[in-house]
């Protein structure tokens, strides 16, 4: 179970503040599941060669869940030449996802279900540098991200219990299979706390939260504990 806590507010104005304490148990956007980031851009259309149908030896996986992102980690890697990817379990016994090389030699072995396209060398010029995290709209940690058809949950909430059990998930977790999924929180602090210390403090977050205020990624994490520390953004 991994937890995304997106923190968003409004800041403005200026005056000092006795210490006072907010609750922010209610109104979370909440989304099942993991959301990709944006792929970086990368013209795919240097890789011409067309090896569909066979595997590729002599290449490192890639963390890409989908072959458009694995296209996309090749393309802006100048040292990748051949991109693969299989959705198991129609990779013949082998090993699926994305697998990414530069010998394009290796790729002589028959793989039905394989996706494979490689690119001419010399390798093409560097692609420009990504953004900085948090700045694309279309990135789920970005302040301008649409959220609007999101679920509105109230804290304390465990989306793994909401699932239905399956044979095949975790033991551990009661058989109910787990995920990243994310919480969204929208707030407007008010304009006399301009220049005050605002804490935020998390109880009871469990597991592997990752949080990010505003565009400030990793404010705050716990990978293995019960609730991160009190975090001053």
């Amino acid at each position: 179970m991994h937890s995304s806590f997106i923190l968003l507010a409004s800041l403005s104005a200026a005056f000092a503040f006795s210490r006072s304490r907010t609750s922010f148990d209610t109104s979370w956007r909440f989304h099942l599941g993991d959301l990709p980031a944006p792929l970086p851009t990368c013209d795919t259309a240097g890789f011409t060669t067309n090896l569909t149908g066979t595997q590729c030896l002599d290449q490192h996986r890639s963390p890409a869940t989908t072959q458009a992102a694995c296209e996309a980690a090749c393309c802006n890697d100048v040292t990748c030449l051949v991109w693969q990817w299989c959705a198991a379990p129609s990779c013949g016994g082998a090993d699926g996802g994305c697998w990414l090389g530069s010998n394009v030699s290796a790729c002589d072995k028959p793989g039905p279900g394989w996706v494979s396209f490689a690119r001419p060398q010399p390798s093409p010029a560097p692609p420009p540098p990504p953004p900085p995290p948090c700045v694309d709209p279309a990135d789920p940690c970005s302040t301008a991200f649409a959220d609007g058809a999101w679920r509105i949950v109230n804290t304390p909430h465990d989306f793994v219990v909401e699932g239905a059990p399956t044979a095949t998930a975790d033991r551990g977790h009661g058989y109910l299979p787990f995920n990243i999924s994310w919480y969204r929180k929208h707030w407007t602090v008010d304009p006399l706390l301009q220049g005050a210390a605002i804490w935020l403090e998390f109880d009871g977050v469990y597991r592997n939260c990752d949080c990010t205020f505003r565009r400030e990624p990793h404010l705050a994490r716990a990978p293995y504990n019960h609730a991160p520390p009190k975090n001053k953004p």
